[in-house]
């Protein structure tokens, strides 16, 4: 066999064949590509952890508000469509049967995108450290909260009033969180 038409190594020969060069990029690309969609795949539960989070955040300051209504002597019990104001930590609060509805004033810091919508309110009343990003509805690549209007929140009838938090990244819509006037019940969608 000669030397100079041989794809293998000889002794003397220090460097790498073809074949061996080959080997390298095929096998780099094969770690790259299970190293890839485990970094896709971790990102995905770490955005459905921090949704999740976030949720138990807002169930546990809604809590804290009921708790105040409570101690207030549950004004308005049992009177669906009577609004009550009660004080929560110096920011007053609009309960209807029992469940927090709206704010009375403004706690959103200026600038907040949909800052007067009431869902923004009770975001910013029931955590008490926001979550990342506040970011527009029409930001294209944005990653954060987005405040969702009452009238972007699910299609249902107006006496089943309902809030949204709708979590994007890089501009895709990835979750909403859905609270019920109502009810007081909160949901998760991963979309």
């Amino acid at each position: 066999m000669n030397s100079k038409n041989s794809v293998f190594r000889s002794a003397s020969n220090n460097g790498f064949t073809l074949i061996e060069l080959i080997l390298v990029v095929v096998i780099i690309g094969i770690l790259a590509t299970v190293a890839a969609s485990r970094y896709v795949d971790l990102r995905e539960a770490v955005l459905q952890t921090h949704v999740k989070t976030v949720m138990s955040s807002l169930q546990t300051g809604h809590q804290m508000a009921r708790i105040q209504w409570i101690l207030a002597g549950s004004p308005g019990a049992g009177s669906p469509g009577t609004l009550h104001d009660i004080d929560v930590d110096g920011i007053t609060v609009r309960f209807r049967n029992g469940q927090p509805h709206t704010i009375r004033g403004n706690l959103v810091p200026a600038g907040t995108p949909a800052r007067n919508a009431a869902s923004t309110r009770l975001f910013f009343l029931y955590l008490s450290v926001r979550p990342g990003d506040i970011v527009a509805r029409s930001d294209s690549d944005g990653t954060g909260w987005v405040m969702d209007r009452n009238a972007n929140c699910a299609n249902v009838a107006p006496q089943n009033r309902r809030r949204c938090w709708l979590y994007q990244d890089g501009g895709e819509d990835f979750a909403r969180i859905t609270y019920s006037v109502n009810s007081g019940q909160f949901s998760t969608e991963f979309l």
